[in-house]
């Protein structure tokens, strides 16, 4: 809660933004324009998209070199698994293990590790396909395409000789590149498939022909690829009937291919070729057919693999009868190679497959903390669940604007969603200018590639406000700013009297005009959106009525000395409690003390110099309960306790769990945003209620985070979720993985006492407490 929180970490790298801000008047901004320039001297930026600043960029956003902050749903082409600086990955990247394997970095393919077998199998194999259980580590995707090709043509030719050594005819052709030693092999592939840019590999790309002009290739066949029609359902009949042309056209190639296919090489998904997908009815016929023609078949998974379509590996979703020969990997696996289970795959002789590196133990290590935390943290079937979300809201999307999202393809593939736009580079470039980091491929596909650990995040108490202020008060006039308008249709279809305004905190034109013509504005969108709070300001200031300005904060503020502490232990009690009647001039201290509060500073700055404006900074604690607004109805973090203790099958509490918030049912903290507004309306000037006084604590009940995390395991395992109600203890890296901000949103100390808005005020808090609120929570997060 507030953006303390989210400032303090950010420098820890432990958490992430609250939300895209781009400050440049322009995409890219000048010093990335500036540093461009600089490089393409020495080095080809014309692909580049922008210079990044990686300590900065933090989770699921990426810090250009401006501080432009852009919520990264492309995550370098599909490449980023956990997010930036992922604390569990920067440990692991500094490990005794990693810096040898850095420093000395061993040629695998004569001089492997003494633990190399080790890494694999607790790492790369542990992550293998269904019966695929040797590997074969490379360098990148291309590389792994290229290596697996090699194994398939070493096989066939192997196959046959039927086991005989070469003969002299072979060892002597081979050296001036002709038959019978150089072997006329092929690979199959697909038209409008992707699979690397190296010299073999790049003969199976078809996706777009600058990758191949002026390049030689090889004379490889390749098949019709399924060109579906959307909806799937609306279309079932002649989408088998396509698929089924392609079977039967592919089984032709293969019986007629001037040169002997070795393998089938396919993705799950055709991605730079215009994200497009197949049944696994198709994938299953080629399968069979493969098994049938004695051909192998490789399955592409550099970019599909290590969870994004909510399996593991994309092609678990075809409920395959026998595995495929060979799977690729890359991209989010940050390894490279290829599995394969049959050992006839391996060269009947050494240094048939060879070469220096043979792979790299660095990316293994790397891969194998990747798997852990996926594994550890549930993430495929998270991905799964966002991926559902998120179809659907594009469904709402394609369902109003047909004309720009057209052919939505994705469903139940996670987080692997695309659609067509005709305008694609127009709606690159805007969604880049708001803080959107999209990418397309194929001729108009837009894709969306999240990380692993993208989340779904909505207003919460907004919601509840409006709803309890247009219940209490028809008679108001309200206006409430969305970020568009099939958001205000949701709250127009709520609320029939409210007028919906359409924009962002980053519209400054629109809030100032709003701002000027309001008496009150109530700014609870954000806690530490500084650049709207400058517009609002600026604009009742020029304005000549007096007006009411009420800012929500966080709790978290009052933790501001300890999260500046690097001394001090995440999960540790405190004794000092705030107080917001008697204790005024100690929360004013503590946030002047912490410029990191800027919003809250600002504010006051606000309240002292602005004789017309009345100010009122609200401070909730832990907030629960079941939102009353149309949009989100979830808090943050008891059910992010309790859906992670789900996950995990056990309870978990920061350090010693002794640190303490007070908490408030959302009807009660919005009914006191109720109240300020009532007291402005009623337009006379009091200063206990505004400016420097107006400081609001709302924590009401106080318990600590080690006894929540008691009653939320305890709720579990009465229900039979997990198997018991013991809490395990976490370390402030962990914690900030596994929960959001967790080391400061459950392991600081926020304790107050809510007196204000109660003698003020008649504030008068009514809901069920916390305790009774903990077993629904759980309930609802099962």
């Amino acid at each position: 809660m507030g953006m303390l929180a989210r400032r303090a970490e950010f420098r820890d790298r432990s958490c992430e933004p609250s939300e895209p801000r781009v400050v440049t008047s322009s995409v890219p901004g000048p010093k990335v324009k500036e540093g461009l320039a600089k490089l393409e001297q020495v080095f080809d930026t014309r692909s580049a998209n922008t210079l990044v600043d990686y300590e900065k960029s933090i989770g699921n956003y990426l810090v250009d070199a401006d501080g432009n902050q852009f919520l990264d749903v492309f995550a370098q082409i599909a490449s980023i698994p956990l997010g930036y600086n992922n604390p569990e990955l920067n440990k692991a990247s500094t490990s005794p293990a990693m810096i040898r394997a850095i420093a000395s970095r061993p040629a695998l393919g004569s001089f492997p590790s003494t633990d190399y077998a080790e890494l694999l199998e607790t790492g790369i194999l542990k992550a293998a396909p269904k019966g695929l259980n040797q590997v074969f580590t490379a360098t990148t995707g291309s590389d792994a395409n290229e290596t697996a090709y090699k194994a398939a043509c070493i096989w066939k030719g192997t196959q046959e000789r039927g086991g005989a050594d070469f003969s002299a005819a072979e060892l002597e052709s081979v050296m001036v590149n002709q038959a019978p030693g150089a072997k006329k092999y092929s690979i199959m592939s697909f038209q409008k498939g992707f699979h690397g840019r190296l010299f073999g590999s790049l003969s199976t790309t078809r996706s777009k022909p600058i990758h191949k002009l002026d390049v030689p290739a090889f004379d490889w066949p390749v098949a019709p690829f399924p060109q579906l029609k959307y909806p799937l359902d609306q279309f079932a009949a002649e989408n088998a009937a396509e698929e089924k042309r392609c079977l039967e056209e592919t089984e032709r190639l293969l019986e007629e291919a001037k040169q002997t296919v070795a393998a089938v090489v396919v993705e799950p998904v055709q991605s730079e070729g215009g994200d497009n997908h197949a049944s696994p009815a198709f994938f299953q016929g080629l399968r069979e057919l493969t098994k049938r023609k004695g051909v192998l078949l490789i399955v592409d998974e550099v970019q599909t693999g290590v969870g994004a379509t909510g399996k593991f590996w994309a092609h678990e979703h075809w409920n395959l009868s026998s595995p495929p020969d060979m799977v690729t990997f890359s991209k989010k696996a940050q390894a490279a190679g290829f599995y394969f289970g049959d050992a006839g795959l391996r060269p009947d002789k050494p240094y048939r497959q060879f070469n220096t590196w043979m792979g790299d133990p660095v990316r293994a290590l790397l891969f194998k903390a990747i798997y852990g935390e996926i594994q550890k943290n549930g993430l495929v079937e998270h991905t799964a669940k966002v991926g559902e979300y998120l179809f659907g809201e594009l469904e709402k999307l394609a369902s109003k604007y047909p004309q720009h999202v057209q052919n939505l393809r994705g469903k139940d593939r996670g987080t692997f969603i695309a659609w067509d736009a005709p305008r694609r580079e127009e709606v690159l470039a805007l969604a880049k200018a708001k803080g959107v980091n999209m990418g397309g491929s194929g001729d108009a596909a837009i894709r969306l590639r999240p990380m692993l650990v993208f989340q779904k995040n909505h207003g919460y108490i907004g919601g509840t406000v409006l709803s309890l202020l247009t219940k209490s008060h028809p008679e108001y006039a309200i206006r409430a700013l969305v970020r568009d308008s099939a958001k205000g249709k949701i709250i127009t279809g709520t609320f029939k009297d409210v007028e919906v305004v359409e924009g962002d905190l980053d519209s400054a034109d629109i809030l100032a005009r709003e701002a000027s013509n309001a008496d009150v504005i109530l700014h609870l969108a954000s806690t530490g959106h500084l650049k709207s709070v400058e517009t609002i300001h600026k604009a009742l200031a020029s304005s000549q009525k007096p007006s009411h300005w009420v800012q929500v904060s966080g709790a978290s503020a009052l933790a501001a000395a300890e999260l500046a502490d690097k001394n001090r232990a995440p999960g540790d009690g405190s004794d000092l409690v705030f107080n917001d009647l008697t204790g005024i001039t100690d929360i004013r201290s503590i946030i002047q003390r912490h410029p990191s509060r800027a919003v809250d500073n600002y504010i006051l700055k606000v309240a002292a110099e602005e004789s017309k404006i009345n100010t009122a900074l609200v401070f909730p604690p832990i907030i629960y309960g079941q939102g009353l607004g149309p949009g989100n109805k979830r808090s943050v973090q008891v059910p992010a306790l309790a859906k992670t203790t789900l996950e995990r099958k056990r309870g978990i509490q920061v350090g010693k769990g002794l640190s303490r918030w007070g908490n408030v049912h959302v009807e009660d903290v919005s009914q006191l945003f109720v109240k300020l507004v009532e007291k402005a309306v009623e337009g006379k000037a009091d200063a206990q209620v505004w400016n420097e006084n107006g400081l609001y604590l709302t924590g009401l009940g106080e318990i600590s985070f080690g006894e929540i995390s008691k009653l939320v395991a305890t709720a579990a395992a009465k229900k039979g979720l997990i198997p018991s109600d013991d809490v395990e203890v976490l370390n402030p890296e962990d914690a900030n993985t596994l929960l959001p901000h967790g080391a400061v949103l459950f392991g600081t100390n926020a304790r107050s006492e809510a007196i204000r808005g109660k003698e003020l005020l008649g504030w008068a808090p009514a809901g069920e407490s916390l305790l009774d609120e903990i077993p629904k929570a759980v309930e609802r997060e099962a």
